[in-house]
């Protein structure tokens, strides 16, 4: 091991580098430091100030090292891409905007809407409060596909839609399909993000809805709680004929060509299904 209690040599300062790059992690770089004597340090301060920066040098670009002290890849990509969704064109709406397309369902305190065909790469965006925290939503088209994010006011961002599904674990107890999304992201595809109070505790949850042209349509509920966004509804149905959605109170419905109504009343924090035709089950709609 180098020893600085007696006079270096310049071969040694070099075997020392040397061994910096081959052993990984913090532990040998304050060793190294430690290492040396007050005395030694006093008498060759540019030594001392050379051992520090190429040990952060090759912190930042061994690549054994600078993994040891990176996210995973997947998390890193995760991040990225959240990163990159909000660096795109996206037009700033305030709470209660008015937004030029379609309306699919009615009732949301406040709302935006987007449909690629409409806004192509241009998103939208949603600013709102709940459980004390401020939030911006966007919806964005971006890499062949549609995606709704969330930001809190102190920088977290989560990706909570992507690719015609949820962005987290399903609590709905069985697989329901993604609407909206194929091979090909379908251009019509419309969406609203937007909120509302379901779980009447004076704090709105955020809502992802998806209307596509095969007679899809999706609603999604999430609740911000322990400091993420996790669903508490989900309703999806496809090729049905299902439409009218509108908010009522605590309920959410649909209805179907034939009249027969279909509703989903929050109690507590779950959704419960009943249909005005009992034989109709929830996952018969799909």
């Amino acid at each position: 091991m180098f020893n600085c209690n007696r006079k270096c040599e310049k071969s040694e300062i070099f075997f020392l580098f040397l061994d910096l790059r081959t052993y990984s992690g913090f532990l040998f770089i304050f060793a190294a430091i430690a290492s040396m004597s007050p005395a030694m340090k006093k008498k060759f301060p540019i030594i001392s100030l050379i051992v520090i920066l190429v040990a952060a040098a090759l912190i930042l670009y061994e690549p054994g090292i600078r993994q040891s002290l990176s996210p995973s890849e997947e998390t890193a990509g995760k991040d990225s891409g959240i990163s990159e969704l909000f660096g795109k064109n996206v037009k700033a709406s305030t709470v209660g905007a008015i937004s030029p397309n379609e309306e699919f369902i009615k009732g949301m305190d406040s709302f935006v809407t987007f449909s690629y065909e409409e806004n192509k790469d241009s998103g939208v965006s949603l600013r709102f409060s709940s459980a004390e925290k401020s939030f911006t939503a966007v919806c964005l088209n971006f890499n062949g596909s549609t995606h709704v994010a969330v930001e809190e006011e102190g920088g977290n961002r989560s990706l909570v839609f992507s690719e015609g599904r949820l962005q987290m674990p399903s609590k709905a107890g069985f697989d329901y399909p993604r609407v909206g999304f194929s091979d090909s992201e379908k251009p019509a595809t419309s969406y609203m993000i937007g909120i509302h109070d379901f779980t009447d505790d004076g704090y709105p949850e955020f809502l992802i809805a998806v209307k596509d042209g095969s007679e899809g349509i999706a609603f999604f509920v999430l609740e911000y709680t322990l400091g993420a966004w996790k669903p508490i509804g989900e309703i999806v149905s496809q090729g049905k004929g299902l439409g009218g959605g509108r908010i009522f109170r605590q309920a959410f419905t649909l209805k179907n060509g034939g009249g027969t109504l279909f509703t989903w009343t929050c109690h507590g924090h779950s959704f419960d299904y009943l249909s005005s035709d009992p034989s109709i089950q929830e996952t018969d709609l799909f």
